[in-house]
């Protein structure tokens, strides 16, 4: 009985063995089985992690041809404007230039126009020419009748009537010959012509015409003479002509700095020097209205303050405007215009040339109650070469 225990005993140990050496394989099974699942868990959730990376790649991308697809199109209508404004500016310049065919055009026309003018103006006067000499035929041709005594008209004359009509021409010219040389013979009487007459005559025309030569000679050699003098004339007047100018050239730099010496004076007011001042005092003399003192010359109008620097003018003039013309330091014309108290406007005092081409001019207006100040200058014997004329107000004006 106890052996039979202990049998089932071991029995059932061996199966209990058995059954735990089955739950441990089991078990390994599992976990390699819960392992692998782990392992492709990792894996899975590694190329999910990879997916979602290029999605956002992808995503991005997309942004970024969505932008360019934005600039393209951005740039498509800059390019569509250009191409629009470049198509204008074609067809602008096509215009022109159609235009300028055109003017071309009308210009090769004109052309042709007064090519053709011309052309009908040389047939008009072609034509007059032929009409000129058809009516100088025509003329001579009734000249030519008359004389023959035939009628004007070529139809009524004939070949027959002609030959006798020339016929009796002839006759009436000898007849005239004769009748001239009998009046001749009757006025000289008859020239008998001889040997020695004759030789007499040859040695007279040999002679007159030995004169003829000689005085030919004369005259050939006195017009060579005539004209070798006329140009020994003009080279010196040539001369003659080139030295002025360089004398001239010459003046003219000494009155240019002499002027600019003059016009450097103390306060650019130039005094009158010596007899040139004493001309100045006799040409003023007679006019009481003037002061003069050693600056200058004073005017004033009526309505000047004081008599210190101004005068009363005659009657209720009052100088409006002043104008000058000069060339080359010279004054050459003067106009003095006034203004009367109802506003009428006279030219009293004025000198002018005869023309006022290439004249410098320059003019002073007086306004309200503005009168001139001082005038002062310098001249010479013959006319005023320098004028500075200052208003009340400060305003001047420089001539010369």
């Amino acid at each position: 009985m106890n052996s039979q225990h202990n049998q089932q005993i071991n029995q059932h140990v061996e199966e209990q063995n058995q059954n735990n050496t089955t739950q441990d394989s089991q078990e390994e099974d599992d976990e390699e089985a819960a392992n692998k699942v782990i392992n492709n868990c990792q894996n899975c959730s590694k190329s999910v992690k990879e997916f979602k990376y290029k999605i956002v790649d992808m995503q991005n991308e997309l942004r970024l041809k969505e932008q360019q697809i934005k600039q393209i199109q951005r740039d498509n209508l800059i390019m569509e404007k250009i191409k629009i404004e470049n198509e204008g500016i074609l067809a602008e310049k096509e215009g022109d230039l159609e235009i300028q065919k055109l003017q071309q055009e009308i210009y090769a026309l004109k052309e042709k126009q007064r090519q053709i003018k011309k052309e009908e103006r040389q047939l008009e006067k072609d034509m007059t020419k032929q009409c000129d000499y058809l009516v100088r035929i025509e003329q001579k041709h009734k000249e030519v009748c008359d004389k023959v005594g035939v009628s004007f008209s070529l139809n009524q004359t004939r070949a027959d009537d002609l030959q006798d009509i020339i016929r009796m021409n002839h006759k009436q010219k000898a007849y005239k010959n004769e009748q001239i040389e009998k009046s001749k013979i009757e006025k000289n009487g008859k020239i008998e012509v001889n040997e020695s007459t004759f030789k007499q005559l040859q040695e007279i025309i040999i002679k007159k015409r030995e004169q003829k030569f000689e005085l030919e000679k004369q005259a050939k050699k006195e017009i060579e003479d005539l004209q070798k003098q006329q140009k020994q004339i003009y080279e010196t007047n040539q001369k003659l002509q080139k030295d002025i100018k360089e004398k001239e050239k010459v003046l003219n730099m000494y009155v240019i700095e002499i002027n600019k010496v003059k016009r450097h004076t103390k306060h650019n007011a130039l005094q009158p020097i010596g007899n040139e001042y004493e001309y100045c005092k006799r040409a003023i003399a007679s006019n009481k209205e003037i002061r003069r003192e050693q600056k200058g010359l004073h005017i004033g109008t009526e309505t000047a303050r004081s008599w210190d620097n101004s005068i009363e003018l005659r009657n209720d003039y009052q100088i409006y405007k002043i104008s000058f013309w000069w060339s080359d330091f010279l004054i050459v014309g003067m106009n003095v215009q006034y203004k009367l108290k109802n506003g009428e406007k006279q030219i009293v005092d004025c000198f002018m040339p005869s023309s006022l081409e290439n004249l410098q001019t320059a003019d002073l207006k007086l306004k309200g109650n503005e009168y001139i100040a001082s005038i002062s200058g310098h001249c010479n014997l013959v006319s005023i070469e320098y004028l500075r004329i200052v208003s009340s107000r400060g305003n001047y004006i420089m001539v010369g």
